[in-house]
């Protein structure tokens, strides 16, 4: 289902400023949005482009789901203002 404007433009999915991720622009200024897995950022790519992204306050955070206790996800979720990835304190502002 879609209203008649975003039907006319083509596709639901066709935004101007969202793009495929690259890993080029990992460092690049400006606000950023990843959507990745695992939710409850408790290892992976998730995690240590959280743990670069999470002191910059102009990144966002989106949490799909359920995050288990002891997880960085239910950390920041709680409100935690740091959080410790691979033995260093990292700031989550926002």
């Amino acid at each position: 289902w879609t209203n008649k404007h975003m039907a006319a433009a083509g596709s639901s999915f066709n935004y101007k400023f969202v793009q495929p991720f690259s890993h080029d622009t990992i460092d690049d200024d400006g606000p950023k949005v990843l959507f990745a897995t695992p939710g409850m950022l408790h290892a992976g790519f998730s995690l240590s482009i959280f743990a670069r992204w999470a002191p910059n306050a102009k990144n966002m955070l989106i949490v799909p789901g359920y995050c288990a206790v002891g997880t960085v996800g239910n950390k920041v979720l709680g409100g935690a203002t740091e959080v410790e990835i691979d033995r260093k304190v990292v700031p989550v502002r926002g």
